[in-house]
């Protein structure tokens, strides 16, 4: 008695499926890790524009604290309040040649220094928090090639992160569509090429075990279930051929052993 097994269709179309997720496993941690990069690489060109613009607004003297601070009225500071207007926009700060601050903007409740968390001393350039949360860009502030300040700006990146999470929803549901989509295609086309000439040659095999010899299959379907059914085909009519020729030897023999006893009667008449 067989044990219960999965049927062919059954077994192709969960390797397929499970190579289909892998796939897509594969390509998603891909696509999302170059979006992000990618996504990451132009906030921090960003910033550092920004950072830039308000670099080139600062006094030819920067100020030390506590001596003085940049004025509110200064265009630097003008400038660092229009950065308001972006959404994206976190904390602004600029510290003298100390690292003390003389000029901070930025979201209320927010620490001055908070571009500067977590970085080392030396930091320079475009970071990205180790939250996640957003990114800061460090630039010196350099007066005849001697740094005289350092400017640091954090952005949010919680837009792009919105962004990617919408992307992925969307991706997922495309993905489980065209999940189901290729499942029943791939269903439809296998039992058409695979299972039903399998189970045409298993109904004829069966016939042929009950004796109804001279089955015969069609020839199509690829080159492999072509060469079978035609091997088929010789088999049942060289099985039926066999048949025939039985049968013809036994009514040959029934004729033989008739004509013996009609004989045998005689002689013994006789």
């Amino acid at each position: 008695m067989l044990k219960c097994r999965p049927s062919l269709i059954v077994s192709i179309m969960a390797f397929l499926g499970g190579l289909l997720v892998l796939t897509w496993l594969l390509f998603s941690l891909l696509a999302f890790k170059t979006a992000a990069n990618d996504l990451y690489a132009q906030k921090s060109e960003h910033a550092r524009m920004l950072l830039a613009a308000f670099a080139s607004q600062l006094p030819d003297s920067v100020p030390t604290f506590p001596d003085k601070i940049i004025a509110p009225d200064s265009s630097a500071s003008i400038y660092a309040r229009i950065l308001f207007e972006e959404d994206a926009f976190t904390r602004l700060t600029l510290l003298d040649g100390n690292g003390k601050p003389i000029f901070s903007a930025g979201r209320e409740g927010g620490d001055v220094f908070l571009p500067f968390a977590g970085l080392p001393a030396k930091a320079e350039g475009s970071f990205v928090r180790s939250d996640g949360s957003g990114i800061a860009h460090i630039m010196n502030v350099s007066r005849a090639g001697v740094p005289v300040a350092k400017a640091g700006l954090l952005i949010s990146l919680e837009p792009e992160k919105t962004r990617l999470s919408r992307t992925k929803q969307l991706l997922v549901a495309y993905f489980i569509l065209d999940f189901i989509l290729l499942l029943g295609l791939g269903a439809f086309v296998l039992s058409r090429i695979v299972v039903n000439p399998i189970n045409r040659l298993l109904t004829a095999t069966e016939r042929i075990t009950g004796g109804q010899y001279g089955q015969k299959l069609p020839v199509s379907g690829s080159s492999e279930f072509a060469r079978l059914a035609q091997a088929f085909n010789q088999m049942s009519s060289a099985l039926l051929n066999k048949e025939r020729q039985v049968a013809e030897q036994l009514t040959a023999l029934e004729k033989a052993n008739l004509e013996l006893r009609q004989a045998r009667e005689l002689a013994f008449r006789s």
